[in-house]
């Protein structure tokens, strides 16, 4: 049962939107219970799901009772790995212990002063908040996120002399909660809206692994006294979340998320972390051994098991329905080079999940499964995963070229040969070749695989023409 059939099961159960009324659902049979839980569903009680309209890079649903539940089957249906949840985890509870709330304690009583610093503002103060105590202008972001989608939510971040004072962790705030006559649904929004942020952080930040690591402030890893480096150097990636994805234990999770992501003092190899005792490969290693020691208990209480009951939350879905989003987040980053970069066979893990879900990875040429490495497959499974077209053919670009000219879904856009009318999501499509046009911060590219060459790529820009002819764009109607 693939990650993706979890999340798109969770999202059948219930119809609830953060914002909106509940609607009828089917009720699930005792047969149905023992079913999800024989194949590791997570799953929840319908009448108590919502799912948030964020909008987002990905479908987060949050289940369970406890901070520890929310957060790993959050994080755990979005389609990270069980190593990758607890290394992500491991992380939190070394930030925030698991509340979703909690102010940065040092600065809270010297800032705070009864509110009057704006949490909204303030970008250039070192002020952390929330589940990875954002700060700076990170801070700001992220307290803009909550209150763009659950504006009700803010008060919990207002009222820090309850639900932050003494540095409360997770369980301990949902009980704070509940005592002031509060709903334990607020508290799996907030959870689920704090991690789809993490996953927002992780799609747009670019990472530079090229001999020497380097964290998001520019940081090189601390040395040791000798000269060398830390001993982790991780695979080359785009994003956080391409290098991420790609890391298989949960001690590389781990470090990577908190040298990379997170970038306490202890491991920014700064003056003023110095200063502080921190900046050292000692200091570094210290962080790193006592998060992986967090992210190990974890692992080992949830990982092959199944959240049951408790309520659901979850967010939008892949892309938010958008295809450039979506597009990107299927295929490898192959920008730099002009030849596939990834071996057939090794699609991204959230592209195997659609695949799965959609049962296209059983697909066969001349005998050989294809596992996505075809470029009409590709193009389909966009399509069909984001809700664009749920019927868009999985086969033949032949056929799906007809389909295009002739669907009342789809409109033609002219050939100009040139970017000037081009979206983000539009197909290029001939009789034999079919791609995905991108804008991937600002640069046109083409997403895009081929039958038993390349799995789902990126990179090279648009083209109009080819030895076989002309490229016809399509958009969908309306956008």
């Amino acid at each position: 049962m693939s990650r993706l059939r979890r999340i798109l099961a969770l999202i059948l159960l219930s119809t609830i939107v953060l914002t909106g009324s509940s609607q009828t659902v089917l009720a699930l049979s005792e047969a149905q219970l023992e079913f999800f839980a024989e194949n590791n569903i997570l799953f929840f009680d319908p009448e108590g799901g919502r799912c948030s309209t964020s909008g987002g890079v990905g479908s987060v649903t949050v289940s369970g009772d406890t901070a520890e539940e929310m957060i790993w089957s959050g994080l755990y249906s979005y389609g990270f790995t069980p190593a990758q949840v607890a290394g992500i985890m491991g992380n939190i509870a070394g930030e925030s212990a698991g509340n979703p709330v909690r102010h940065e304690q040092e600065l809270m009583n010297s800032h705070w002063r009864g509110g009057a610093f704006d949490l909204f503002a303030n970008a250039g103060t070192s002020y952390g908040i929330g589940l990875v105590q954002w700060s700076f202008g990170r801070r700001v972001g992220f307290m803009n996120h909550v209150r763009d989608n659950a504006p009700d939510l803010v008060r919990y971040f207002l009222q820090p002399e309850i639900y932050s004072r003494g540095a409360p962790t997770g369980n301990q705030f949902i009980a704070r909660v509940q005592e002031r006559g509060g709903n334990i649904e607020d508290v799996r929004r907030l959870m689920a809206l704090s991690l789809e942020y993490v996953i927002k952080e992780l799609h747009n930040q670019t990472t530079y692994h090229n001999g020497t690591p380097r964290n998001r402030e520019g940081s090189n890893v601390p040395r040791h006294s000798s000269g060398r480096p830390a001993p982790s150097v991780f695979p080359s990636g785009a994003t956080e979340m391409e290098v991420l994805t790609q890391l298989t234990t949960l001690e590389l999770a781990s470090e990577f998320f908190l040298f990379s992501f997170e970038v306490p003092c202890s491991v920014l190899n700064s003056p003023a972390c110095r200063a502080r005792g921190g900046g050292t490969y000692e200091s570094y290693w210290r962080a790193a051994n006592h998060r992986a020691g967090h992210a190990r208990r974890y692992y080992d209480q949830f990982a092959g098991t199944s959240i049951v009951g408790g309520g659901g939350v979850c967010t939008s879905g892949w892309g938010g329905g958008d295809m450039n989003a979506t597009a990107i987040e299927f295929a490898w980053d192959c920008s730099p080079r002009s030849s596939r970069c990834q071996p057939v066979d090794n699609p991204k893990p959230a592209y195997l999940a659609a695949l799965q879900e959609l049962g296209f990875t059983d697909f066969r040429d001349r005998g050989i499964r294809i596992t996505g490495a075809s470029c009409d497959v590709f193009v389909a499974t966009v399509a069909r995963i984001t809700g664009t077209d749920p019927d868009f053919p999985p086969t033949g670009t032949s056929i799906q070229l007809t389909y295009l000219a002739n669907s009342p879904l789809w409109e033609e856009i002219p050939n100009l040969r040139n970017t000037s009318n081009l979206q983000g999501g539009e197909v290029l499509v001939l009789n034999g070749h079919i791609m995905i046009i991108v804008n991937y911060n600002g640069a046109w590219q083409t997403a895009h695989a081929s039958i038993n060459h390349r799995t789902a790529e990126r990179g090279p820009p648009p083209m109009f023409s080819d030895s076989r002819g002309m490229y016809r764009i399509f958009r969908r109607a309306g956008t």
